[in-house]
């Protein structure tokens, strides 16, 4: 991977790493943003929680009612942003990102079944 020169193309490589199902690659452009453009560091830890929660977890839902479903599942995960955090910092955001994901969705699962 090349080093890249804007914020924002860091950004769009981590949107489409996980629209293609592979927050794994969010560890490695966060490796090379730190090697070439480390000024970049706080913004993309205060920042990429965010891009998980848009385009990897909540696409993952299959309701109409996706916000109702995330908002009661963070109620019980309310710490889900830190632990990703310290995944990024820790070298382990894909496997946690994918944990995070299979929660969401067994409790939206549980949560399509108790409406029925």
């Amino acid at each position: 991977m090349m080093p890249l020169d804007k914020y924002d193309d860091y950004r769009a490589l981590c949107y489409e790493a996980l629209q293609s199902d592979m927050p794994d690659a969010i560890q490695d452009i966060y490796a090379l943003m730190l090697k070439c453009r480390s000024e970049y560091m706080l913004n993309f830890q205060q920042q990429f929680q965010g891009w998980v929660l848009n385009k990897y977890l909540m696409p993952a839902i299959q309701s109409p009612n996706k916000l109702d479903i995330f908002l009661a599942w963070e109620s019980r995960n309310a710490d889900w942003k830190h632990i990703l955090r310290m995944s990024l910092l820790g070298g382990r955001v894909g496997s946690v990102a994918r944990t995070l994901r299979m929660s969401l969705l067994t409790f939206a699962e549980q949560h399509s079944k108790a409406d029925r």
